[in-house]
């Protein structure tokens, strides 16, 4: 009687597990995504630069000033934006949308928009993340999960709206240790930084300053280059 009963638990447990994994959040894999611009991938695989004015045609002006950089230039290193569509949600005004570099969604970052998809910038190199969107905040927790792996070619360039050519110093392989990379993060580097009389930078630009934690600017341009 006893190995029966002991049986029958152990295959109501079983059947329990059995239950509980198929019942789990299923993830789309959508595989991996990159944010570079035709452009800028022809520029990471020219690995002699023999191309280089391709990708910077300022270097043939006589004496370029800032200005005629980013005439002629404009801002080729602003990557494009990873697209996170969510056609499966219902129809609404409104849809909301979180995003986090874990399944649990641990501290998600959670917006709010009126179209089928939102368009994200800034991704790290080689990084997972996870997506689902709702027509309602709280249909969330059990709305589809996506994930995605961003591409790990650097350079990582940044969005920041009316600065351009914007990069992490970060996310470049390093020699040091096999497989290692340059922590990303940390350091940046970018052209006209400044909030002065010319005013390049714009509001959104700052917001995404304040959200990427940079707290010190260290300014190498001469004073020549600096406006009166």
């Amino acid at each position: 009687m006893k190995k029966q009963i002991f049986a029958v638990l152990m295959l109501s447990s079983l059947l329990l597990v059995g239950c509980n994994k198929d019942n789990g959040p299923k993830i789309e894999d959508l595989g991996t995504k990159d944010f570079h611009t035709d452009l800028q991938q022809r520029y990471i695989d020219d690995e002699d630069w023999t191309n280089i004015k391709a990708y910077v045609p300022f270097v043939e002006a006589d004496n370029p000033t800032g200005q005629d950089r980013e005439k002629l230039l404009g801002n080729v290193s602003s990557p494009n934006a990873i697209r996170l569509e969510f056609d499966e949600v219902n129809d609404s005004e409104n849809y909301y949308v979180q995003i986090a570099k874990n399944k649990e969604f641990e501290d998600a970052q959670q917006f709010e928009v009126t179209t089928k998809y939102y368009d994200l910038y800034n991704t790290e190199l080689g990084q997972e993340y996870y997506f689902r969107a709702s027509n309602a905040e709280g249909g969330l927790d059990k709305a589809q999960i996506k994930k995605f792996k961003v591409s790990d070619d650097a350079p990582r360039n940044l969005n920041v709206d009316g600065v351009i050519n914007f990069r992490d110093i970060g996310g470049w392989k390093t020699s040091l240790m096999e497989g290692a990379r340059i922590k990303q993060g940390l350091y940046y580097r970018c052209a006209q930084f400044n909030n002065g009389n010319t005013k390049n930078i714009k509001a959104a630009g700052l917001q995404t300053i304040k959200e990427l934690g940079i707290k010190v600017d260290i300014d190498m341009r001469d004073s020549r280059n600096v406006p009166s």
